[in-house]
């Protein structure tokens, strides 16, 4: 028996890390380069990969 047959049948998305409900979220791609560029990574690396 898996945890996973006691989540609720009505939720679509795939069960990971992220359990917030879908809504949108004004800070996100700004919170998301902030933690990219922790990373030594930006936004445009994800987006459009490096030519060569």
């Amino acid at each position: 028996m898996t945890l996973d047959e006691h989540k609720p049948k009505n939720d679509r998305r795939p069960s990971g890390n992220n359990r917030r409900p879908a809504e949108p979220v004004p800070a996100g791609r700004k919170a998301l380069e902030q933690a990219l560029s922790k990373a030594g990574m930006n936004l445009e690396d994800l987006v459009r990969p490096p030519s060569g």
